[in-house]
């Protein structure tokens, strides 16, 4: 699933050598802003080509291709063989397909889905364009609850024991109850939030519009500290044991420590970061609009590796196994191992 796990912390366990080679590339009808969700036998994408590409993971060969009538920017998640996402821009769907006969199982009409659905307990969590997040029963889309905010949203929602955090356009931070769907507190900062939270054992932490880093007291939902930078923030944050990650539009990816908020490192892009890093062993890696992929030190923010490609990058990296994948508005996605 997006951000890897329903904490959404952004880690994935393995190493990852100082020198990557380009594996393959794949050629796409459209830029690719949507995270790949891998597994052995697949790589999932979605285009803004309105297309769902299904591919070997080892060739980048084609091995299946759905065509829906919106874009997909969010990443699909997987239970068992059915795959969930959305669509937006006048597809206006959620659906959920088999993954062994690549059949329709439910469909569930929800207005311009920017996000990507989360799995917890049998139940999947989705935000929409409306401002709402509904809780759908996995193997029906039967809905069990909707909570509205007010405005548009366009981060996915993390979960953990009975709670859900979900961060809105409305300049809220919202904690819902994950059985009811009742509203346990909420946090206003003074922007928008596109940024996913992830969550530790004990604090939450995101970006906001209003360019600050913040982290949050999970139960009660008060600030333990927050961190500006220069510009609005529209990248999720990956945890270490002790570090926070996040990029922001001052072309900046940030290392900041998790129990003070003070900067440990930061390293400087040619343009805005909207692609979130994600951690792997001692590196961490993210895109940036600069067209570049980026292999940091997670400990010195050094440069390990770095790949141009033709387009801005939006999307996020994905791990597997050894190798990253992550697509371009260039149109390509690409992989890299060693």
């Amino acid at each position: 699933m997006y951000r890897g796990n329903i904490r959404n912390t952004g880690t994935a366990e393995g190493t990852v050598n100082s020198h990557l080679d380009l594996l393959w590339k794949f050629k796409s009808g459209g830029g690719i802003i949507s995270t790949c969700l891998v597994t052995d036998q697949v790589v999932v994408v979605g285009g803004l080509d309105k297309k769902l590409y299904f591919l070997d993971p080892q060739t980048g060969q084609k091995l299946r291709i759905l065509s829906f009538s919106g874009s997909i920017g969010g990443t699909p998640v997987l239970k068992d063989s059915l795959l969930f996402f959305g669509t937006q821009r006048g597809g206006d769907s959620f659906y959920a397909l088999n993954l062994k006969n690549f059949k329709m199982v439910w469909e569930k009409k929800l207005k311009d889905i920017y996000s990507s659905p989360i799995i917890h307990n049998e139940i999947v969590y989705v935000g929409a364009g409306d401002g709402s997040i509904r809780a759908l029963q996995l193997k029906t889309g039967k809905e069990i609850w909707q909570f509205k905010t007010q405005d548009a949203i366009k981060a996915s929602a993390a979960v953990d024991s009975n709670m859900l955090w979900l961060g809105s356009l409305d300049n809220h931070m919202h904690c819902i109850s994950q059985n009811k769907g009742e509203l346990l507190w909420k946090f206003k900062t003074a922007g928008g939030i596109y940024s996913t939270a992830a969550v530790d054992d004990e604090n939450l932490y995101f970006g906001s519009a209003d360019g600050s880093i913040y982290a949050l007291d999970k139960n009660e939902g008060k600030k333990v500290w927050s961190f500006k930078t220069g510009a609005p923030i529209y990248s999720s944050p990956a945890l270490s044991e002790s570090l926070v990650f996040i990029g922001s539009n001052d072309h900046n990816l940030y290392a900041l420590s998790k129990t003070t908020g003070e900067k440990v490192w930061s390293f400087t892009c040619q343009s805005l970061i909207h692609s979130s890093p994600v951690v792997v062993g001692d590196k961490v890696a993210f895109g940036s609009l600069d067209g570049s992929f980026y292999v940091l030190d997670k400990d010195t923010g050094a440069l390990i590796f770095k790949y141009t490609t033709e387009g801005m990058i939006k999307a996020s990296p994905a791990y597997y196994k050894g190798k990253f994948y992550l697509g371009s508005y260039d149109r390509h996605l690409y992989c890299w191992g060693d």
